[in-house]
């Protein structure tokens, strides 16, 4: 889970420190990259940041499976995590 209105460049670092933390103890565990706060970001920097998500991690760490922006304050796109979580 990270915050889409923080620097990418600083999130990406954290992700990457859980990704290599995650992919130690299983490289088969799925994951989920979450982006929070989706209602606060413009729809063209979300698009930016799911192509670079998948750039970057979905096509170099298998266990990547998907990106999702969400909003936890309008509801955006939580139906399609939860679907997602129950679908892995």
């Amino acid at each position: 889970v990270f915050n889409m209105r923080e620097s990418l460049q600083e999130e990406t670092a954290k992700i990457d420190y859980w990704l290599q933390s995650i992919r130690t103890r299983s490289e088969d565990l799925p994951v989920i990259l979450v982006g929070t706060h989706a209602d606060e970001v413009s729809k063209a920097y979300l698009e930016e940041i799911q192509e670079y998500i998948t750039q970057k991690y979905i096509k170099t760490f298998n266990n990547v499976k998907h990106f999702i922006g969400v909003s936890c304050k309008t509801r955006q796109n939580i139906n399609i995590l939860q679907e997602t979580i129950i679908k892995i």
